[in-house]
């Protein structure tokens, strides 16, 4: 044989070597084997998997349990040791194995109590444990754990532990409740029920059990205040005859309370002769927003405001494009410092030869006229007073027609 055919009969021999699945496996269970006994139990629970895959066999499985019970994952342990069980149901330490798998699941878990409200006496299986918020240990399989406070009902969870797991239970109670009734003779009478109030005569309703303070109160009646203990799941009638107040009884005569004295006006915004008509006088300025580069300018107002301060009529002149405002502005309150405001009103805008300066988002250059409508706030402050307003304008000629968005500012002085 020549020495190419010896090689390539060497590569193929190779290659059927490597594709032998019991070699393959062979060779990761020995690397599994290697790695669990140098510690490394996860190097070792890899190449065990690999040989299961490799050619699977139920021996494996028992040494990936075993492997994984060591690293403390018993959930995965006991997933390895069942599926050995039936793989193997003839396997001589098949009683063991099941044996160790219900050690295994009765392992001891920390449970951890949390209730609402606090304080709540918890109990596992009748046997009393702590109070919530807690933790205690229990044997792994089912229990009943009861939560206990008084002035609610006993709570209960079903709760299963196994494989040493922690356990988190969270426990509502609800309150204890019972039917109060309450009548009086006249009816009429209102209940309260520890300081607040309830309803009135006759009343039936639930109510949390326990001891509460009931005050039964009519107008032109004495009071009547008891101590009661409402049972929990039953019913307490308190009957109630009142007691007329009188001379005859040596009451002191209730009287309707009396009626609040006006509030004194603020004095920051006292404005003399208030019910009359005043001049306004100052000045406002702003921008276009739908055209920043076109601008509205500002200018003096003039204005005259109606008794009360409700409405008031203004004349805006602005610049640099001559621009003559008439607006109408009503005020939707009159007795804050806060005040907003609607507006509407009309424009006349006379242009340059430059249309760019327009207020009108289409318009060429040339008079024009706009219908104005919007809103505002205003600070007053009595004699001044400092607004904003946003409107939005609608502006035509004989030219064409068009839409702007002006944003102004302003003060103005009361006269």
């Amino acid at each position: 044989m020549s020495r190419l055919a010896l090689v390539v009969a060497l590569l193929c021999a190779s290659v059927a070597r490597a594709d032998d699945p019991v070699a393959s496996a062979r060779r990761h269970f020995q690397a599994a084997e290697a790695a669990e006994q140098r510690g490394e139990l996860q190097t070792a629970a890899r190449e065990y998997k690999a040989a299961y895959d490799a050619k699977p066999h139920p021996a494996v499985l028992y040494n990936l349990a075993s492997v994984y019970e060591r690293l403390g994952d018993l959930a995965e342990a006991v997933g390895y040791y069942e599926r050995y069980v039936a793989e193997k149901p003839d396997a001589a330490d098949l009683a063991r194995v099941r044996a160790h798998v219900r050690d295994l699941r009765a392992r001891p878990s920390r449970v951890t109590v949390d209730s609402q409200p606090p304080g709540a006496h918890i109990l596992v299986d009748a046997k009393p444990q702590c109070d919530a918020p807690c933790s205690f240990t229990v044997a792994g399989g089912e229990h009943d754990l009861d939560a206990e406070l008084e002035g609610y009902e006993r709570a209960r969870k079903h709760i299963r532990v196994e494989l040493g797991r922690p356990l988190p239970v969270a426990i509502v109670l609800r309150t204890r409740m019972g039917r109060l009734i309450v009548y009086t003779r006249p009816d009429g009478a209102e209940v309260s029920l520890d300081g607040v109030i309830v309803g009135t005569t006759p009343l039936d309703q639930p109510a949390p059990a326990g001891p509460h303070r009931l005050e039964v109160r009519r107008y032109g009646f004495a009071a009547v205040r008891r101590e009661i203990v409402l049972p929990a799941g039953q019913t307490l009638e308190v009957p109630l005859a009142l007691t007329t107040l009188g001379p005859s009884v040596g009451a002191v005569e209730v009287r309707p309370p009396r009626p609040l004295p006006p509030p004194v006006p603020d004095e920051r915004r006292k404005v003399p002769n208030a019910q009359s008509f005043h001049f306004l006088f100052g000045g406002a300025g702003g921008f276009n927003a739908a055209r920043a580069d076109r601008s509205w300018g500002g200018g003096p107002v003039l204005g005259l405001q109606s008794p009360g301060q409700a409405v008031d009529v203004e004349l805006a002149v602005l610049l640099p494009v001559p621009t003559f405002q008439f607006d109408l502005r009503w005020y939707l309150s009159v007795s804050s410092t806060l005040r907003p405001f609607l507006i509407t009103g009309t424009a006349i805008v006379v242009e340059g030869t430059d249309s760019s300066s327009t207020s009108s988002g289409s318009m060429t250059k040339g008079t024009f006229y706009s219908y104005n409508i919007g809103a505002g706030l205003a600070l007053d402050f009595g004699v001044i007073s400092l607004y904003a307003q946003a409107l939005y304008n609608y502006a035509f000629s004989s030219a064409g027609s068009g839409s702007s968005a002006p944003i102004l500012t302003g003060m103005y002085l009361r006269l």
